[in-house]
């Protein structure tokens, strides 16, 4: 198995950096001693000093379980219990956490309800959306050096989750927002579609919205992704 493991985390590695979607990015990876592949993520949307660590541990690992239940990439490695060690850290490099999943713990029952009961207020969509946009406000701005994208608002209305987003590149006056658009919208489908927690809020009916402005604070245009989209 190590050999194969080994085989593993080269043919990742010859691809990375890889964007996972617009706010993680997968640095490297690599095998450790007693059958463990271990995964180097960056959260370019995350500060780590303005975050709760043990929090952010908790609830990204509800969300690796989910992801290692149901990726078929990652089956064969499941089936031969291989333990998966996920360190994570900022765009700075200060360490968000490191996680330790083993056999023990991805093998439970996919049904387990804590990652809706603890995270997502049993069933309160509008609550799920207040604490979302809270956590969220305790963290901004959040800059992205490399993109020239910095997150500067976050909102709920009428069951809508609204992200404002400054483009530090962009000028209206040369924004073709039909491209952008054209270009972008799959992308945020994609990401949405592939995060359990929002998949609860498709299953509620939320509209995901994202409003772009310029260097200058001018806006540019607004994705608007409904439910149905991202379900």
């Amino acid at each position: 198995m190590q050999k194969e493991l080994e085989k593993r985390a080269q043919d990742v590695n010859e691809k990375c950096p890889i964007i996972i979607d617009q706010t993680i990015r997968l640095d490297s990876c690599e095998v450790l001693p007693d059958n463990t592949f271990q995964y180097n993520y960056t959260f370019l949307f995350i500060d780590a000093t303005k975050i709760d660590r043990e929090e952010f541990k908790e609830e990204m690992k509800d969300v690796l379980l989910f992801n290692l239940q149901n990726n078929e990439e990652l089956k064969r490695l499941t089936e031969k219990d291989v333990n998966f060690v996920y360190c994570c850290k900022d765009e700075n490099g200060k360490p968000l956490g490191r996680l330790t999943i083993t056999p023990e713990d991805y093998k439970n029952p996919i049904n387990d309800p804590k990652l809706r009961e603890r995270h997502l207020g049993n069933g309160n969509v509008e609550k799920v959306l207040k604490e979302m946009v809270k956590k969220t406000k305790q963290q901004l701005p959040l800059f992205t050096e490399g993109s020239g994208i910095s997150l500067i608002d976050c909102k709920t209305y009428q069951k809508t989750l609204e992200y404002t987003t400054k483009l530090l590149n962009e000028d209206v006056a040369r924004f073709d927002s039909i491209y952008f658009k054209s270009t972008n919208t799959p992308i945020v489908v994609d990401t949405l579609k592939h995060n359990p927690e929002m998949k609860y809020l498709a299953d509620h009916g939320v509209t995901i919205s994202y409003e772009y402005l310029d260097k200058n604070n001018k806006y540019l245009c607004t994705i608007t992704i409904l439910p149905e989209e991202y379900a």
